[in-house]
């Protein structure tokens, strides 16, 4: 029997070495050292770990976690002074490792404050939120579906449990069918969003710093009279997050992890992930789209093609892309794609502002905005061409 500790970090064996010698530990193979003392004695192991073997209290504290150091102080009924210098160890790794430290014997989990530095949540509004009444750029992550089985208590809880592990901080903060959001998620849990959310899927939701909001089917897929036009509405499921994140080298490596992991739960038949500019924070932290003033073109906030109304495959790339049925097999001169459960993906390794490089078939891409008012020989030749554009495949 021995008193454990768990360290969790950012670096390896190479890195904690010197420190593990200044703290009078002696090495005694390529990864194990031991600190000795008359009656008692700490060994220490250090091994790389996958993302998959990261308990979810820890995946969920820290992103960038390579390295499990394990600390067994032996015997289990050592002095006081033995357990203080197995936590002054444990503490002295995980802050040298941009880690966190458990101790097994209570399950408290430690966050060093090297990794706070970079990785530093609030669940306070004006500390949350600290862009509010600024433009800040949008990085919008959207999902289309033929489906509906988000929108079922199964389905709507084993997302949730997706996000616990990959996206917390797009759970609910607030929520609530109307202004101001009465609800709070860490107050009311997780089974009374569910019910809330059944009884009415266009609950409003507050999301956590560095998440701004998440979009859930409101209603059922299918093609709907608008007008007199008749328009396909998918389920669409969208996270908004600051695209200051992307700076950050921790959360760019974890996006296209969490970007795969959340797509095969969902199964769309399309989705991606793109820049946006032209928002802002309001006091409460909702996002709001700027129409003036933003540093575009027309001096509006730019929006995402990929939304409810469903009109084709957004001819401009986004940073990373999913397709799946029945896109997936219409799109046929793919190359350089990753294939996991049924869906296709393409991105990189690590996200970055910069958007991938594909095109977009045109049988399967969202036809032009028409131009409604033909003033010049110009506006008639552009006419022409968007009316020789194929209309985009349905085969919904």
């Amino acid at each position: 029997m021995s008193y454990d500790l768990l360290v969790w970090t950012r670096l390896g064996e190479a890195d904690l070495g010197p420190g593990l010698v200044n703290l009078a530990c002696v090495q005694t193979a390529a990864d194990q050292w031991e600190f000795a003392s008359k009656n008692w004695m700490i060994s220490i192991d250090i091994n790389p770990v996958d993302d998959d073997d990261i308990p979810d209290q820890v995946f969920t504290t820290l992103r960038g976690i390579t390295h499990q150091i394990s600390l067994h102080l032996m015997p289990l009924h050592a002095s006081e002074t033995a357990k203080n210098t197995a936590r002054r160890i444990a503490r002295s790794l995980a802050e040298a490792g941009e880690g966190v430290w458990e101790d097994l014997q209570t399950g408290k989990l430690t966050l060093s404050k090297s990794a706070k530095l970079s990785d530093k949540r609030s669940e306070q509004p004006s500390e949350n939120f600290p862009d509010r009444g600024k433009s800040v750029t949008v990085l919008s992550v959207d999902w289309c579906m033929n489906h509906s089985n988000l929108m079922t208590r199964d389905g709507i809880s084993g997302f949730l449990s997706l996000l616990q592990r990959f996206l917390p901080e797009a759970l609910p903060r607030r929520y609530g069918p109307y202004e101001p959001l009465k609800f709070k998620y860490a107050e009311m849990g997780k089974e009374h969003f569910i019910a809330t959310y059944l009884d009415d899927p266009a609950t409003s939701i507050y999301c956590s710093k560095p998440a701004f909001s998440l979009s859930l089917p409101s209603i059922g897929h299918g093609y709907r009279k608008i007008g007199m036009q008749n328009r396909y509405w998918a389920n669409h499921v969208g996270i908004s997050l600051n695209a200051k994140i992307l700076d950050d080298p921790y959360w760019a490596a974890h996006l296209p992890k969490a970007f795969i992991e959340i797509s095969r739960y969902l199964q769309p038949f399309y989705g991606d992930a793109r820049c946006l500019v032209g928002y802002e924070m309001s006091r409460n932290g909702a996002l709001m789209l700027l129409t003036r003033d933003a540093p575009t073109s027309n001096g509006m906030a730019q929006t995402s093609s990929v939304s409810p109304w469903w009109r084709g495959v957004p001819r401009s790339s986004g940073i990373a892309c999913v397709i799946g049925s029945p896109y997936k097999e219409l799109w046929s001169d793919r190359k350089n794609w990753e294939t996991r459960d049924g869906l296709a993906f393409l991105q990189p390794t690590t996200w970055t502002p910069r958007h991938s490089n594909y095109t977009v078939p045109n049988n399967i891409a969202e036809p032009p905005e028409r131009i409604t008012e033909l003033r010049t020989a110009e506006d008639l030749r552009r006419h022409q061409e968007i009316e020789a554009i194929s209309a985009p495949i349905f085969p919904f």
